[in-house]
């Protein structure tokens, strides 16, 4: 699900809310492999992880859905 919300300067900012098992451990593990990748964690106690998409380039965003990937199955 993509957010698009208003930050604290007044822009916009898209991030993404992911729905997945154990995202504790997701988390641990995206922000340990290479490149390190790190998500907002305040919701994992609902296995729900925040990704900041600004400012990623469709590389960026490709390399965090295949870490994903790599960790989800």
């Amino acid at each position: 699900m993509k957010h698009v919300r208003f930050g604290p300067t007044g822009l916009q900012v898209s991030r993404v809310l992911l729905k997945v098992p154990d995202a504790k451990r997701v988390a641990t593990e995206l922000e340990a492999g290479t490149p390190s990748i790190y998500v907002m964690t305040d919701r994992v106690a609902d296995d729900e992880l925040m990704l900041e998409l600004v400012p990623l380039t469709t590389d960026e965003i490709a390399a965090v859905v295949a870490r994903l990937w790599a960790i989800l199955t």
